[in-house]
């Protein structure tokens, strides 16, 4: 789900950030009117305000907690918290976007409509997910061993990527030119 995640977000900001490249690929031309383009951002600003409202919930729910809890699961506390905040950050920044970039009465990009309605889900998910305050699901601050596992993977994954980055750099390729471009496949 993080990874679709990632992935969403991209599809949302791609025909803005890399327009070049979006308006030479072959989704460019499907395009949506400029009213449901307006009708998805409004609906995305309301899920956005529902998902902070429910994070702010959830954490007093899981807050009330904190003292019965061992100290593994008062760090993952902390780690959703913090994981919250960013989120917050970025729904806003999402937000913002969408609403920047809405066009007076012309075509909205399809991938950015479908993206935004599967960002908005799983941010929904990994809330429900990570919050969890009735542990439902078991994977969320609950299970502080599965959570520290998973931080300690996508650390490791973050060090090779990094490293590998600063390694090839050091060979003279940069590598912010090679990550910025769409393989060809």
């Amino acid at each position: 789900a993080v990874t679709f995640f990632g992935t969403a977000l991209a599809g949302i900001v791609f025909p803005w950030r890399q327009k070049k490249i979006f308006d030479g690929s072959p989704i460019a031309k499907f395009t949506v009117p400029g009213w449901l383009g307006w009708v998805v951002t409004l609906a995305y600003c309301a899920a956005a305000v529902y998902l902070a409202m429910t994070m702010f919930k959830y954490s007093g729910l899981v807050f009330a907690q904190w003292a019965d809890q061992p100290l593994l699961n008062q760090l993952m506390i902390v780690v959703v918290s913090l994981l919250s905040i960013l989120n917050l950050a970025l729904l806003v920044w999402v937000a913002y976007n969408l609403l920047r970039r809405l066009p007076a009465g012309g075509a909205f990009p399809l991938i950015t409509v479908a993206a935004t309605i599967f960002f908005a889900f799983l941010d929904w998910l990994l809330i429900e997910w990570f919050w969890d305050p009735n542990y439902f699901y078991g994977i969320g601050w609950q299970n502080g061993a599965s959570m520290l596992f998973m931080i300690v993977m996508y650390g490791l994954a973050a060090a090779i990527y990094f490293g590998f980055s600063a390694y090839r750099r050091s060979q003279g390729i940069d590598v912010d030119k090679v990550y910025k471009e769409i393989p060809v496949e």
